[in-house]
């Protein structure tokens, strides 16, 4: 999983598909990757176009002081000073489909979509936002 969080509007509780072994909720546990809902995403789209990135700690609120969230985002790098295709590009062409047919593909291919590691925007303070500026940037 390349995501550091999944910030999304909405979420759907039902599972997408038959084959799905696991709900989105799990792998994001399990990956450890938190997640929050109930964001205007196009508003957040804009604001970041408009007004550039900040650094920031998406982390759940008693994982951390909020001090420590400060520490961290002022410790973080700028999104413009990271090479961010290179970090999710691979190097090696992708060969998991080789010598097989689209009809076996079904039966690999699985994603579901749960809710348990979603924090509601507005609700209880389970998810803490925190973010650093620094003068120039």
């Amino acid at each position: 999983m390349h995501c550091r969080a999944l910030i999304v509007r909405e979420l759907s509780e039902r599972v997408g598909h038959a084959a799905a072994d696991r709900s989105l909720d799990e792998e994001l546990r399990r990956q450890g990757v938190p997640g929050l809902r109930g964001i205007d995403t196009r508003a957040l789209t804009r604001h970041l176009r408009d007004r550039g990135t900040l650094r920031g700690v998406l982390a759940v609120a008693t994982a951390l002081t909020p001090e420590a969230q400060v520490d961290l985002a002022r410790k973080a790098p700028w999104v413009s000073d990271r090479d961010l295709v290179a970090e999710v590009s691979q190097t090696e062409p992708w060969k998991r489909w080789r010598n097989r047919s689209p009809s076996s593909w079904s039966s690999e291919c699985s994603g579901t979509v749960g809710s348990d590691a979603f924090a509601e925007s507005g609700s209880s303070p389970s998810i803490s936002v925190s973010s650093a500026t620094s003068s120039g940037r």
